[in-house]
């Protein structure tokens, strides 16, 4: 595969990532669920926060868009580091090393603390993520080769 083709591929699973967080984060649990009274706690019991008053479920919610913000804009830079890879590989290479590291992070977290929906995505987003990175490589030193020669 080419290495665009990587990077884009890992920009649509970074946004898949983004959606299924989102949708899932933000749907209160089910009447009568062991989660319910959790949430409705969350939900009732606010506190002063640096002048502000806010509930738990404040920061619950405020987390997980700061999580699904995050995922957006990895899902834009993978995509712009597959318009740089095409010209300029070499120069993509600490792009491309630093979403590896983001989506190996991703995938540990989400067998840590979280379940099989994010666990299999974390890892199709770091398997996309390594694919890029060699594919990237492989461009990186072929480019060198070409202008040694």
């Amino acid at each position: 595969m080419k290495t665009a083709t990587w990077f884009r591929t890992l920009a649509g699973a970074f946004a898949f990532f983004t959606i299924g967080h989102t949708l899932g984060f933000l749907k209160p649990p089910a009447a009568g669920s062991p989660a319910a009274p959790v949430y409705d706690a969350m939900r009732h019991i606010a506190f002063p926060a640096m002048g502000v008053m806010r509930t738990y479920l404040d920061f619950y919610r405020g987390f997980g868009l700061l999580v699904s913000v995050a995922f957006v804009v990895l899902a834009l830079l993978a995509w712009q580091v597959a318009s740089l890879s095409r010209d300029h590989p070499r120069e993509a290479m600490p792009f491309a090393l630093t979403l590896f590291v983001g989506c190996a992070g991703t995938a540990i977290l989400s067998f840590v603390y979280f379940f099989a929906a994010p666990m299999a995505t974390s890892v199709v987003v770091m398997a996309c993520a390594l694919g890029a990175w060699g594919s990237l490589a492989r461009d990186a030193r072929r480019a060198a080769i070409r202008r040694a020669a």
